[in-house]
């Protein structure tokens, strides 16, 4: 195997600044998509971009050790220690202090869970089980971002050793590598159509692009030769820089990613690496003053941004443009101060070989500290103390409101949901989504009322291998339950795991072809703000968002609402054609007044957040549709 040159004789990479502009560029990306989405919807593709830089350095400088016989595990991840824990320690931290003076007790016991599995790098496999990462809570999850590290870290756990294996065996080693790349890559395209959260956020899906950088590192040579073939070498980073710009501009969190876009960002980050250094743009543009100086604290920019905007949305909600510009400087300002203060005094400051063998350890110490912080965070609830109210608790929606372990065990179903009024025959079944999940308080009190029993199961958003497909041969092969309830988020129609089309049509051919009475859920409202950042939180967070009149930022227009959702009120009605028989009950016109929505009753909240009912809302849902005759059918 043959490392590009650019490995040196220490085992360390040759400075290229024109990668720091490629840091530059990416960190630029995620910074206007976090900000402005609408601006750069596909910038957050800038964390492909850092993939392959990822690989593309640590690869580098592990083949020069191996050239070397110099390869060390534990030189390899104190210099990994020292490297990332600095500003990452910092950045958790801090966190947590914003936290406790600013989170519910709920938010804040979510934040311990989200500080555990940061320090143990492992947040993307939280994500996963939680939801995906353009849902509505994404904005209040301050360790959101720590996503990525995550992957590369877990990553870096087996590299070393592939690294080391492969120059010791050399004949089979530059296959495995190019092998394992191409399985990473089309288990990614596989994935992203069928599980598209999972794609996203796990490192077996992830891993073919840090191994794009590896290859450059590897045989960067050789590619440049080939493809100097092709096309000359001065157009390498300007097509590089549109293949990334392009995938900026061209795509959007309702696209299905990474699969087959993320090679767009991937592929340009490589050519930028492939060319040289001296090339008229690779010094003129990739390595200018202004892009090498953002490109140097790319990273404690990472980790600041996304807590400063998330901490201000959670205070204020809706941010200005020109707020959110201040709170980008501020984000700036603050990587600046942790690359100057922090990062470059502890990785390249005067230090005696002792303290320097010692770091490492020191902060795995602190990181560990910080992970019993999160546990013990988690266990005291998120510290209830803090706040004088209970209004927070309105807010709560537990596991056991989701999945009853009891039902699960019962009836053995598939899927993430499992409720049940009462043990017993069933008589009636709710099918969906979470919005399914809370409707279940109010629809099961109102069939019980008529002496009836309602299971609650997830329902297909997937064709093919969707397991809770099985869930409607189950409901098919039970005849005591006559009346099947379909309810699901009509957001869903724009997000990649979409049921609203030829898979809810055969969901409810086969519900009435099993003999089913089969009932459509008209979806509720969902509201542009968060109703939870109107709920009273730490003395602290209340003195510096200031008093809010929170009646009038918990209500928004009935026609704005329908206007939001002309394309869902369209699909309905495509549906009543198709359907003759289908039955339909509107959630939407009860929770509103002819002329706006209110997300509150009687001064307390009635949603938990933008568009999901809390447990008293959902009763007083259906207690209204009640008195109202008909039970809101139409």
């Amino acid at each position: 195997m043959t490392p590009t040159a650019a490995a040196s004789a220490d085992t360390s990479l040759s400075y290229r600044p024109d990668i720091d502009g490629l840091r530059a560029i990416a960190v630029l990306g995620v910074l206007l998509f976090h900000g402005f989405p609408s601006l750069l919807p596909g910038g957050f593709a800038g964390v492909d971009v850092f993939f392959v830089i990822s690989g593309y350095l640590i690869t580098g400088i592990l083949a020069g050790d191996c050239r070397q016989g110099r390869f060390s595990l534990i030189r390899f991840y104190g210099k990994r220690i020292r490297r990332i824990f600095p500003a990452l320690l910092l950045c958790l931290a801090t966190a947590w202090g914003l936290g406790y003076a600013i989170l519910t007790p709920s938010e804040f016991k979510e934040l311990g869970r989200s500080i555990i599995h940061s320090t143990f790098f492992a947040n993307n496999f939280l994500l996963v089980s939680q939801a995906g990462y353009f849902d509505t809570q994404a904005d209040l999850k301050p360790l959101l971002h720590l996503w990525s590290l995550a992957v590369e870290e877990q990553f870096y756990i087996v590299w070393p050793w592939v690294i080391y294996l492969a120059f010791r065996f050399a004949r089979i080693g530059k296959w495995a590598i190019a092998l394992s790349g191409m399985a990473s890559l089309l288990a990614c395209l596989i994935f992203t159509v069928d599980r598209p959260v999972e794609a996203f956020f796990l490192p077996q899906y992830r891993a073919w692009e840090l191994m794009l950088g590896a290859v450059v590192a590897l045989h960067g040579e050789q590619i440049h030769r080939l493809l100097a073939r092709l096309l000359p070498e001065t157009w390498f980073a300007p097509l590089g820089v549109a293949l990334i710009a392009g995938t900026y501009l061209g795509i959007s969190g309702s696209d299905p990613f990474p699969g087959w876009r993320a090679m767009l960002p991937t592929v340009g980050a490589a050519l930028i690496i492939l060319s040289r250094p001296d090339a008229p743009f690779s010094r003129r543009v990739m390595a200018s003053r202004a892009a090498v100086a953002i490109g140097l604290i790319s990273y404690p920019l990472y980790l600041w941004h996304w807590l400063v905007l998330s901490y201000s949305r959670i205070l204020f909600d809706h941010l200005a443009a020109p707020a959110l510009a201040g709170l980008l400087v501020i984000s700036m300002i603050f990587a600046w101060a942790t690359y100057r203060f922090v990062e470059t005094p502890l990785r390249h400051g005067h230090w005696s070989p002792r303290t320097q063998r010692w770091m490492p350890a020191a902060g795995l110490c602190i990181l560990v500290a910080l992970g019993g912080l999160g546990d013990y965070t988690r266990g005291q609830q998120g510290f209830p103390g803090r706040l004088p109210g209970n209004d927070w608790k309105d807010l709560l929606w537990p596991a056991e409101r989701v999945l009853d372990p009891a039902c699960q065990q019962a009836i053995k179903i598939a899927g993430n949901y499992c409720m049940r009024t009462r043990e017993g025959a069933f008589t009636d079944a709710l099918l969906g989504d979470s919005h399914a999940n809370h409707f279940f308080p109010g629809l099961s009190q109102t069939i019980a009322a008529r002496q009836g029993n309602l299971l609650q199961l997830q329902g297909p958003m997937q064709q093919g291998k969707d397991p809770a497909w099985e869930n409607i041969a189950y409901l098919n092969s039970h005849p005591e339950i006559r009346t099947v309830y379909i309810a699901y988020h009509q957001g869903r129609m724009k997000q990649a795991d979409n049921p609203f089309n030829d898979i809810m049509e055969k969901t409810i051919r086969d519900l009435l072809d099993g003999g089913k009475q089969v009932v459509f859920i008209i979806d509720n409202p969902e509201f542009d703000f968060d109703p939870r950042l109107n709920v009273q939180r730490p003395a602290f967070a209340e003195w510096l968002a200031g008093k809010k009149d929170k009646a009038a930022a918990s209500t928004e227009s009935v026609d704005y609402m329908q206007r939001k959702r002309a394309d869902y009120d369209h699909y309905l009605t495509g549906l009543r054609a198709r359907f003759p028989t289908l039955a339909f009950l509107d959630t939407f016109a009860p929770l509103c007044d002819g002329q706006r929505c209110s997300a509150l009753h009687n001064g307390n909240l009635i949603f938990r957040d933008r568009h999901h009912l809390t447990y008293e809302g959902s009763q007083l849902l259906f207690q209204r549709m009640n008195d109202s005759n008909g039970n809101g059918s139409r």
